[in-house]
């Protein structure tokens, strides 16, 4: 066998998974390891140094009215003890869609992230240890009207998130909690080929700071022209935030010619209050001009 040349390195990268499959029920399992320092010589950015394992089971029940798909993956780095501190996290997520009828549907949807850390080459001082939790749920029943020539769309988001440190050094800076509603409408016309989407929004924010409010609205539509080769795009919002308010303003168009050539032209206008970045108010205008060939 010849020496170690100091100019060859030798590292490696594995994905492996499995599913088994039935009528109503699937089960998939994973299995990823990428070696501290392994580099893929094409891609722009990979995740190394990490091994994961992930199980994710699916269900449909009750004739295909409710389907319920589930992750869950644990994870850890410092494969070669090069750290000075092994983090590891178990990520569930679970999915939930209810479709009891053909015009309405909930879905449910949980997350979380649960982050530890234990020694590395080196102790982990209890100061700087991590142990938090993130969980995260999100609400979101919808409602459809659809006739032969429009249909009309309804959809409430309900979402809340909180980060939980057991770390009672660092607690008191990095907990917070956020509640975000969100409610949008949307009517198409099938016939004339236009849309047009209303939306209301408003999040509340509490971290050691204090408590943040911002609601926002908006507006968009869009119509299709010359048998849909030209399509006209306008749309605006109003967001009141607790130093002032933002204006946004839209308006392009895109042109597609012998389905191989597409123009497009977009014209972005914000007009922002004193806020977090400004000291005075602001206008900006940005013009975006493009060009497509599709072989």
């Amino acid at each position: 066998l010849s020496a170690n040349r100091s100019s060859t390195q030798f590292y490696t990268a594995i994905k492996a998974g499995a599913t088994y499959s039935l009528h109503r029920f699937s089960l998939a399992a994973v299995y990823n390891r990428i070696d501290p320092d392994y580099q893929s010589m094409g891609a722009y950015h990979v995740t190394n140094d990490m091994q994961s394992v992930s199980l994710a089971p699916r269900f449909v029940l009750f004739d295909g009215r409710m389907r319920v798909s589930a992750n869950l993956t644990y994870r850890h780095d410092n494969l070669q003890n090069k750290k000075r501190a092994t983090t590891s996290r178990i990520i569930p997520v679970l999915v939930v869609s209810v479709q009891p009828g053909s015009n309405w549907g909930v879905d449910f949807n949980y997350t979380d992230v649960l982050t530890s850390q234990s020694d590395g080459y080196t102790s982990v001082s209890d100061s700087f240890r991590l142990s938090q939790q993130n969980p995260m749920l999100t609400l979101s029943p919808r409602y459809s009207i659809i006739s032969g020539s429009a249909s009309h769309t309804f959809l409430l988001g309900v979402m809340y998130q909180t980060l939980l440190d057991d770390n009672a050094i660092t607690a008191r800076y990095a907990e917070y909690n956020t509640t975000n509603l969100n409610f949008s409408y949307t009517l198409s016309l099938t016939k004339s080929q236009f849309s047009v989407s209303a939306s209301a929004n408003t999040t509340r924010l509490e971290n050691a700071g204090g408590v943040y409010r911002n609601s926002g609205v908006s507006l968009n539509a869009s119509k299709a022209l010359l048998e849909q080769a030209l399509r006209l795009t306008a749309g605006g919002g109003l967001s009141f935030h607790a130093t002032g308010e933002t204006i946004t303003a839209s308006v392009g168009a895109s042109y597609a010619l012998q389905r191989r050539h597409s123009f497009t032209a977009t014209l972005n206008l914000v007009n922002s209050s004193a806020g977090y970045y400004a000291k005075e108010r602001f206008s900006e205008y940005t013009l975006v001009l493009g060009y497509a060939y599709t072989f």
